[in-house]
């Protein structure tokens, strides 16, 4: 009788496992990356960390330089849609 209830649970977690693998192998939907915006000169040069976003939706971000002579950069501000505001 012992041995029958070890087999009933050596295929219960058996079973369990295979239910597992085969949820974890349905594939999740492709992300696609999009470029909002490409610096050049006039706007800022070389994006410095990640961009913020704030509770209006609005996207905020910084440049190491301004692409002229100023060596501070810039503090921008971008729509979600790419519309850019330094």
């Amino acid at each position: 009788m012992r041995s029958t209830r070890t087999g009933h649970r050596w295929a219960a977690v058996m079973v369990a496992a295979i239910l597992m693998m085969l949820a974890a192998a349905i594939a999740a939907p492709a992300q696609v990356f999009t470029s909002l915006h490409s610096f050049d000169v006039t706007d800022g040069a070389q994006p410095w960390a990640g961009l913020f976003q704030a509770s209006n939706g609005q996207l905020y971000g910084t440049t190491s330089t301004d692409g002229g002579t100023n060596a501070w950069g810039t503090v921008f501000k971008m729509t979600p849609t790419g519309t850019l505001t330094t």
